[in-house]
C-alpha cells in the first residue's frame, strides 16, 4: 500500500502528520499542540491509522486505561513529501560541469546497475509476469514513483510513469534521468534495450518501454 504525497490528507489530519513526522506523541500531546480536543484528535488518528499512515504502540497505562504513542508508519514516511530531487539535481549539475555529460551518463548508468543488483536480491527468482509486478512494487516502495505497467504479447514491456521521484532532475537533465532508469530496468527485468521518452504532460512524466520481439515473417 502507498499514498502519493499530493494525496495526503489536509487540514487537521495533515497537521497531525506534520507533528508525527518529527516525533512520537500521545493523543493528548497532539491535542494540546494543535489546539483541538483529544476526542477529535483520536478520531483523526483512527482515520490515519486506517489509511496505513499512522501506527501506535502501547506506552503504559493512564487512569486504568492503556496509553498509546502515535507515529508515522513506514507507509506514511515513504509518502511524506521529500525534496531529495533538488539535491540530486545539484549533484548532477556539478558532475556535468566537472566531468562532462558523457562521463556523467556513464557514472549514472553504473550507479543504476549497482542498485539493480540489490533489487534483484530482494525480488528473487520469479516468473516473467510475477517478476514485472514485483519490480513495479519495488520501484514504488523505494522511489515513490507511480507507473502503469503493460506487457506485450510479443515479450515487450512498457512503464508509463505518472509521478517521477526526480522532477527537478528530469526537467533539466532528461538524458540523465532516462539513463538511470533505462539501465536499472534493463538489469532487473532482464529485458531491453529500453527506450526513454519524456512526455511532459499533465498526467504522465515519461515512458520507458522495450518493443515486442519481432516474429519471422
Amino acid at each position: 500500500m502507498s499514498v502519493a504525497p499530493d494525496r495526503l490528507p489536509e487540514g487537521t489530519k495533515r497537521g497531525l502528520l506534520d507533528v508525527l513526522v518529527r516525533q512520537e506523541q500521545t493523543a493528548e500531546q497532539l491535542a494540546e499542540r494543535l489546539g483541538v480536543s483529544p476526542t477529535a484528535v483520536r478520531q483523526h488518528l483512527a482515520t490515519l491509522t486506517g489509511l496505513g499512515l499512522v501506527e501506535r504502540r502501547k506506552s503504559g497505562t493512564r487512569g486504568g486505561r492503556p496509553a498509546f504513542l502515535y507515529r508515522l508508519s513506514d507507509v506514511g514516511r515513504r509518502a511524506y513529501p521529500k525534496r531529495h530531487d533538488l539535491l540530486v539535481r545539484e549533484l548532477v549539475a556539478t558532475l556535468i560541469a566537472r566531468e562532462g555529460e558523457e562521463r556523467t551518463l556513464a557514472i549514472i548508468t553504473e550507479a543504476a546497475r549497482h542498485l539493480a543488483a540489490k533489487a534483484a536480491d530482494e525480488i528473487g527468482a520469479l516468473g516473467a509476469t510475477e517478476r514485472i509486478a514485483a519490480i513495479a512494487a519495488w520501484l514504488e516502495a523505494e522511489f515513490a514513483w507511480e507507473a502503469d505497467v503493460e506487457k506485450f504479447p510479443g515479450g515487450g514491456v512498457r512503464f508509463v510513469v505518472h509521478r517521477c521521484p526526480f522532477h527537478a532532475v528530469s526537467a533539466m537533465h532528461p538524458k540523465v534521468c532516462g539513463a538511470f532508469f533505462q539501465a536499472l530496468l534493463e538489469e532487473v527485468t532482464e529485458a531491453g534495450p529500453f527506450d526513454h521518452r519524456p512526455l511532459g504532460d499533465d498526467f504522465c512524466c515519461c515512458v520507458l518501454e522495450t518493443p515486442p520481439e519481432k516474429t519471422a515473417g
